[in-house]
């Protein structure tokens, strides 16, 4: 299992959708960064996987603003391609064939006190988990 936090709180969608592009790409940077300094990518990317994200924040998000905001992480998560040169390799791809399941849990936390916590469960076989 891969296991690390994350010293902010995912970003919700609707933050996410009123970025401008350049404002968007620097986010997913600034995200790369993060999950590179908390875990070492490994030798081969994970092929089969379930994904659980636990976002703590002072306020619970609705479920789309939660599950929307997670692209920018999850991209930073797959294989480094021309199209996503910010991907550290850690899964191979973040569709259903590579994740069976990704769950995403709002948690309360103090005010100013937000994180996130990525736990990658890897998974065998063919069948989903």
């Amino acid at each position: 299992m891969i296991d690390f936090e994350l010293p902010e709180p995912t970003i919700l969608l609707n933050r996410w959708q009123r970025m401008h592009w350049r404002d968007r790409r620097r986010h997913t940077e600034a995200v790369a960064w993060m999950v590179r300094a908390a875990v070492t990518p490994p030798a081969q990317p994970v092929a089969r996987c379930q994904v659980h994200i636990q976002r703590y924040s002072e306020r619970l998000p609705d479920w789309d603003g939660l599950y929307g905001g997670l692209k920018p992480l999850l991209d930073c998560l797959v294989r480094p391609s021309k199209r996503n040169p910010h991907g550290l390799g850690i899964i191979e791809d973040d569709d259903p064939q590579c994740i069976v399941r990704l769950t995403a849990e709002p948690t309360f936390a103090p005010r100013k006190k937000g994180w996130t916590r990525v736990q990658i469960v890897p998974v065998e076989g063919e069948g989903e988990a």
